[in-house]
């Protein structure tokens, strides 16, 4: 009757819980099936490049410390354009690790655009203004444009967040996409409260093309082997080096880009070679050379790991040429003039590839990296040039990917820790429904105590002796079938593997009796235990044994008690099989009540010069202090348990 009723409790309980525990395993699936997916998604996606050592920050507008005052920024593309996309990308500044942190990126805002510089007749991208726009984490934010055509567009910053102790709104760059060309490059920016500041801050950073996310590249696996092109290392950074790019016919040029080389052998990793002083200058056939970007005078800012654009304004010419006057020093003694990759757009089209490149002087010393060919190959340094607005995309996109996949992380982790939580309530509820079954079948709970403790004396001895004389049978059956074998035979050694086994097995066998046997659980004695593992590993190894005074096993768990005897085991295991040790030195104190363990040999020590993972774990395990020092003639580990 009793069992009856047991068992109707266990079916009770059983349905109570199963139902919710397969509800939160069918999330927990469908959470694991959604990341998985984003994982893939995120394989073919670009990755935000090393953006270190150069370029700016951005824009920066201080506002109120009331803050009641919109920030508004303006930009003149001084033409109408029909809009494709907005692309905003948030500052982020490099802290002392080399780490860029974002900053800056505000709450709310707006975005709209005009025909009229007034504004009169205002058409809203994103209307921002009474709603807080997620952070996007240093990614790029795309707007739609509709092909909406406008001249001027404005930016108002409604509430802001903080740079350090300074509230207000920054921007590392805006870009303002029309038929695939960025409109805004270059363009004039007018602001109210803006800071400048160094090469950091400054209104015209805006629209420069500077961002912290390095080129617009994409590994596909298909990346060049050469890094770019290389001139002549020269003594004197003033020193003039020429690349020229000569067309068939004449094109009406709308931007030229430089690539810097992204040197990842370099201290900095950036702007190896990009020149401090140049010009660039375009001529028609059988014209003059015309210089439409002169830094002859002024250095040109250290663009890092960033392209550098030129919009030319529909400039018609049949050549191209770069021009450097004065090198970096790029190595410790040397100047160098070096260049990934050379664009030239016309109609917002590459034409670079159709050119023919010449240059003054070509670095032959290694010529599978350096090369005239790799200026117009279509890859930077590290990977395959994309379109900058497929770029910018892939990016926001990678980052509204990374934010939802930490979401459903932290929900994966909350639905296995409920699902946890209820397959604990549901062993809880068991066991309690196991000890009421037991509390009804058994009356005298004394007397149940006892003859469960009889129970597990029996178990114990049993155990000992029938599984002890079964191995010792195995033992001795094995002995005498392998002196029937021939030596060196296959079967001597499968018998005397299977001897070895028995050997091992009853060994453990004891090790397990003399921990659970109720009876003997206070008067353990771990020395005595200790030492006589240690006799029989280290039988045919000369080994001392000393301890400050007799250890009980009483103040050790079960659980570590039993890791203890198995680091112990395998740690004189180890000694006796692999390190070829000659003598072994084990000390076991009780200093300031915990227990020391020292284990001394002349052995070689492992290959990778440390202990191995097991060894490790069991330790951690055991939460003790481990450690371990080698020298040319003697190894010494230590381990200390609370």
């Amino acid at each position: 009757m009793q069992c009856k009723s047991f068992s109707t409790v266990c079916l009770v309980v059983f349905c109570l819980f199963s139902l919710p525990i397969g509800l939160f395993a069918e999330s927990i699936r469908s959470l694991d099936k959604r990341i998985q997916a984003i994982e893939t998604e995120l394989q073919a996606l670009p990755v935000r490049e090393p953006g270190e050592s150069g370029g700016n920050a951005g824009l920066f507008a201080r506002q109120g410390f009331k803050g009641n005052k919109p920030t508004a920024i303006t930009i003149d593309l001084e033409a109408v354009y029909p809009i494709d996309h907005i692309a905003l990308i948030p500052t982020r500044l490099q802290n002392a690790k080399r780490q860029f942190k974002p900053a800056g990126f505000p709450i709310r805002f707006e975005i709209f655009g005009s025909l009229t510089e007034d504004f009169s007749d205002p058409f809203f991208f994103y209307d921002g203004k009474n709603k807080d726009y997620p952070d996007p984490n240093g990614y790029p934010v795309i707007f739609q444009g509709d092909r909406h055509k406008i001249r001027f567009l404005r930016i108002v910053v409604h509430k802001v967040t903080r740079i350090g102790r300074t509230p207000g709104a920054s921007f590392a760059e805006l870009f303002i996409f029309s038929d695939g060309r960025n409109v805004a490059l270059r363009k004039p920016v007018k602001s109210s409260r803006t800071v400048t500041w160094k090469n950091y801050f400054h209104d015209t950073f805006l629209v420069d093309g500077q961002t912290s996310m390095g080129q617009p590249l994409f590994d596909n696996g298909k990346e060049s082997v050469l890094r770019g092109w290389h001139g002549a290392i020269r003594k004197q950074a003033n020193s003039s080096e020429t690349v020229e790019v000569v067309f068939e016919y004449a094109h009406e040029i709308d931007e030229i880009r430089l690539y810097p080389v992204h040197h990842t052998g370099w201290p900095d990793g950036t702007a190896y070679g990009f020149p401090v002083h140049f010009k660039v200058q375009i001529k028609e056939e059988d014209s003059d050379w015309i210089t439409v970007e002169d830094w002859s005078e002024r250095p040109f800012p250290n663009p890092g790991n960033n392209p550098v654009y030129f919009p030319l304004k529909k400039h018609k010419a049949q050549a191209i040429r770069l021009q450097a006057l004065r090198l970096p020093k790029s190595i410790p003694t040397d100047y160098i003039f070096a260049l990934a990759e050379l664009e030239v757009y016309a109609e917002g089209t590459n034409i670079a590839p159709q050119g023919e490149i010449s240059t003054s002087f070509s670095y032959k010393k290694h010529p599978t990296e350096w090369n005239e060919s790799a200026l117009n190959d279509g890859y930077g340094s590290r990977g395959k040039i994309i379109p900058l607005q497929a770029w910018l995309e892939g990016l926001a996109r990678r980052g509204q990917l990374e934010a939802e996949l930490a979401l459903l992380t932290e929900q994966r982790t909350q639905q296995q820790d409920r699902l946890a939580r209820n397959l604990r309530n549901a062993v809880r509820v068991l066991i309690g429904a196991l000890l009421l079954a037991g509390a009804l079948m058994v009356r005298n709970k004394r007397r149940r105590r006892e003859l469960l403790r009889e129970l597990k004396n029996t178990i114990a001895s049993d155990l000992h002796d029938e599984v002890g004389s079964n191995l010792a049978s195995i033992t001795i059956l094995a002995a005498g079938a392998k002196e029937q074998v021939k030596p060196q035979s296959p079967q001597e050694h499968s018998l005397q593997r299977m001897i070895d086994i028995a050997n091992e097995t009853s060994s453990s066998m004891r090790d397990i009796v003399w921990m659970l046997h109720p009876d003997r659980k206070a008067n353990m004695s771990l020395t005595a235990k200790l030492q006589d593992i240690a006799g029989s590993l280290l039988a045919d190894i000369n080994f001392s044994f000393a301890s400050s005074n007799d250890l009980s096993a009483h103040q050790l768990s079960m659980d570590t008690l039993h890791h203890l005897l198995l680091f112990y085991k395998e740690t004189l295991h180890n000694l006796a099989r692999h390190s070829g040790a000659r003598e072994v030195n084990i000390i076991l104190s009780n200093p300031n009540k915990t227990i020391r363990l020292e284990i001394i040999d002349n052995g070689t020590s492992p290959s990778s010069g440390a202990l191995p993972n097991g060894l490790k774990l069991r330790a951690e395990k055991m939460q003790a202090r481990l450690t371990y020092q080698t020298q040319a003639d003697q190894n010494h580990l230590v381990l200390e348990l609370p």
